[in-house]
């Protein structure tokens, strides 16, 4: 049972990482509706940048991994990128007196 627990745990990182980075597209829109609308351009915009962010992620963390092989280096990356779109949320100020 621990062996198919083990060999699964992949695979569950994975799945929770893309239902995050899902999550942040819905939460995304939601933000600059208010600032911006919500039209076909706008989630073109936000899937568009999503997709960059997850190709440059792939790559950058695909050599970092290859650099530093352990299970702390996803997690620390993991992290990272978690606090990367927590520093967002003081940005939305600046944002909405822009627009």
């Amino acid at each position: 049972m621990l062996n198919i627990l083990a060999s699964l745990k992949p695979y569950l990182i994975v799945f929770v990482a893309s239902a995050c980075g899902l999550i942040l597209e819905i939460v995304a829109a939601r933000i600059l509706a208010p600032s911006i609308g919500v039209s076909l351009y706008t989630w073109t915009s936000i899937i568009g940048v999503v997709l960059a962010g997850i190709s440059i992620g792939n790559y950058v963390g695909g050599r970092v991994a290859d650099r530093f092989p352990s299970p702390t280096t996803l997690g620390i990356i993991l992290l990272a990128g978690g606090l990367t779109c927590l520093s967002v949320l003081p940005l939305l100020g600046v944002v909405s007196a822009v627009f």
